[in-house]
């Protein structure tokens, strides 16, 4: 890997650290065991309308450069965008319905993992992509990935382990 590519990988490591935090601070307050359904709606709102968009941004700019990956990375970042579009869908549909708060929590916290495991085969694709001439224009599918994080709403605090679970389970 080149000292570009060097650089890509760490800042888009970086900023996936950011949106972890911020998704994990986003849904927090929803998954907290008095949390209600509009505590949960909430948290839909932010995936529908922030989340969303942007992850379908970086899944986009992520398959331009799935043919330079090895298949199985290919494969995986595939599945997984599958399955985060599958799991946004049902935080949604359980957001709205009063006594799924526990159910609710449940695909929280499959959506976290999902995601995080989402960054982590990113970050390894861009590791792994070939340094080879023409390499310069795959990096340029990438470089939108690297933004700055917007902040979260004031008001909310993160409490990662009731979404996440302990640190030990990570």
């Amino acid at each position: 890997m080149r000292a570009s590519e060097d650089t890509l990988a760490a800042d888009v490591r970086e900023t996936h650290r950011a949106w972890l935090d911020e998704v994990q601070q986003e849904l927090g307050p929803a998954c907290e065991p008095e949390a209600g359904v509009w505590g949960r709606w909430r948290a839909v709102q932010y995936l529908e309308h922030v989340f969303a968009p942007r992850f379908r941004h970086e899944q986009a700019a992520v398959n331009g450069i799935a043919a330079q990956c090895p298949p199985a990375c290919a494969m995986h970042l595939w599945a997984l965008g599958e399955l985060i579009e599958l799991l946004l869908d049902q935080l949604a549909e359980l957001g709205h319905m009063v006594q799924r708060g526990a159910c609710f929590v449940e695909a929280a916290g499959k959506f976290l993992r999902a995601f995080q495991c989402w960054c982590e085969e990113t970050e390894h694709a861009i590791a792994v992509l070939p340094s080879e001439p023409g390499a310069g224009e795959v990096m340029q599918h990438l470089r939108p990935l690297v933004r700055p994080v917007p902040q979260a709403r004031a008001g909310h605090t993160p409490s990662t382990e009731s979404v996440h679970g302990s640190a030990a389970t990570r």
